[in-house]
């Protein structure tokens, strides 16, 4: 075999390999956010987002932010309820999606708080929203607006 054949195979084996590497860790850093949802929500008003998030990679991540054109400011909140039956907020910076775990973002418990709404949210209607997370990076994902 000639030289020259020989370093192309040699290439071309390596090439491969290193695709192959690259699928695979992809694969093992696959964190996905699925059916984000929100309701109608009025102009200069507050709503919330609700999602699934899914974290199919080896390794715990945590949402450590979100941002939308659509709003003035986004937090990330817990809803509480006390003893009395009283409901409240509570903002969180992070929050940690287990490794081969999901987290439910729903009424009444986690949410994405977006306050200073900057346009009317109407049933149909789709709006982007960024989340941060600390390992993989930021995802967009597109909410749908639905009637309650």
């Amino acid at each position: 075999m000639s030289h020259l054949k020989s370093r192309f195979l040699s290439l071309a084996f390596f090439s491969i390999q290193l695709a192959l590497l690259s699928v695979s860790c992809r694969g093992e850093k696959s964190l996905a956010v699925q059916d984000a949802w929100a309701y109608p929500a009025q102009l200069n008003g507050n709503g919330a987002v609700y999602f699934r998030v899914v974290n199919q990679s080896g390794q715990e991540d945590n949402l450590i932010g979100a941002t939308t054109e659509i709003a003035a400011q986004v937090e990330i909140h817990q809803s509480l309820m006390d003893s009395s039956g009283t409901m409240s907020m509570e903002h969180h910076p992070r929050i940690s999606i287990p490794s081969g775990g999901s987290v439910f973002f729903e009424p009444g418990g986690l949410h994405v708080m977006l306050i200073g709404i900057q346009r009317e949210l109407k049933a149909g209607d789709r709006v982007p929203l960024q989340l941060t997370f600390q390992n993989a990076g930021e995802i967009s994902v597109e909410v749908e607006i639905r009637e309650p």
